[in-house]
C-alpha cells in the first residue's frame, strides 16, 4: 500500500542524505567554518559539491541537446513503449513556431499532437500540456488534439539545457497521457483524474531521457552530428541523480 511504499523510501532516502550531511559538514569544517550544518546552509555546499565533483561544462553538455533531437527521442519512446508512429503534418496553426503531428497505431489515427516549444512575448512563463480536444466516445467518436507549451530559447539549431529536455520528456508523459485515454465520457478522460495521480504518468516517462541507449542514439553534436562521448554521458547521468537523497527526503516528508 502507500504508507508502505512510503516507509520503504524513507529508510535508504534519509541514510543517503545524512551520508550526504556529513560530507558537506566536512566542507565547512575545510572553509574554516565552525558551526553545524543548517537547512538554509545545504543548497549552497551541494551546488558547490556539484561543481567539484562533476565539472561539467553546461555549454559543452547543452551542444548535445538539440531540441529536434530530442522531440525524436521522446516519440522514439513512445513507438517502444506504445507502438505509435507520428508523422510531421502541415496545418494552418495559431503561430508560425508551432509544429503539429498526426499519431497513430497500428496505422489507425489515435490523436494530433501539437509542440508550441519557443518563448515569445505573448506566451507565459512556464511549460504545460492542454488538451484542445479530449477523447471520448460518447456521444460520438472523438480523438484528442494534444498541445505542449514550453518555453525554449529559440536559435538555430535550438539547443536544450538538460533540465529542459528533462522539461520536454516531462510534458510530452502528460500528453501521451491525454492521447492514450480510452474512456467513454470526456468528463474524466485523459489527465481529468485525481489531483495526487495527474503527475505520475508525466514523472515516469522523464526517466526515459535517463536512459543510456536513448541518449546514446539522440543526444549528438550539433555542428558534428557525433554522439555524446561516454565520459560525458556518464557525468551527465551522474548529476542528474545527485543530492537525490535529499530531495526524495524532502518529498516523502510532505506526502
Amino acid at each position: 500500500n502507500v504508507l508502505k511504499l512510503l516507509k520503504d523510501v524513507w529508510q535508504p532516502a534519509k541514510a543517503r542524505a545524512e551520508q550526504d550531511a556529513g560530507v558537506l559538514q566536512e566542507m565547512m569544517r575545510a572553509e574554516g567554518v565552525n558551526g553545524d550544518l543548517e537547512k538554509w546552509d545545504w543548497r549552497y555546499y551541494a551546488e558547490k559539491r556539484r561543481a567539484a565533483e562533476f565539472d561539467l561544462d553546461e555549454a559543452q553538455l547543452k551542444s548535445y541537446f538539440q531540441l529536434d533531437q530530442m522531440i525524436a527521442a521522446a516519440f522514439d519512446c513512445a513507438n517502444r513503449l506504445f507502438g505509435l508512429s507520428f508523422e510531421e503534418v502541415k496545418l494552418p496553426l495559431y503561430h508560425s513556431d508551432c509544429r503539429a503531428w498526426e499519431v497513430r497505431r497500428d496505422g489507425a489515427h489515435v490523436a494530433l499532437f501539437i509542440g508550441d516549444y519557443f518563448a515569445r512575448g505573448s506566451k507565459r512563463s512556464g511549460a504545460w500540456c492542454s488538451a484542445m480536444r479530449a477523447q471520448a466516445k460518447f456521444p460520438k467518436a472523438q480523438a484528442p488534439i494534444v498541445i505542449n507549451v514550453c518555453n525554449f530559447a529559440k536559435s538555430d539549431p535550438a539547443l536544450l539545457s538538460y533540465d529542459d529536455a528533462r522539461t520536454l520528456f516531462h510534458e510530452f508523459g502528460h500528453a501521451l497521457h491525454q492521447m492514450l485515454s480510452n474512456v467513454t465520457y470526456e468528463m474524466i478522460s485523459g489527465t481529468a483524474v485525481p489531483r495526487d495521480f495527474v503527475e505520475l504518468p508525466s514523472q515516469l516517462y522523464e526517466h526515459w531521457l535517463d536512459v543510456p541507449e536513448v541518449l546514446a542514439k539522440f543526444a549528438t553534436h550539433a555542428e558534428t552530428g557525433a554522439a555524446m562521448p561516454q565520459d560525458l554521458l556518464e557525468k551527465g547521468l551522474a548529476a542528474a541523480t545527485y543530492d537525490m537523497g535529499f530531495q526524495t527526503v524532502e518529498y516523502v516528508s510532505s506526502a
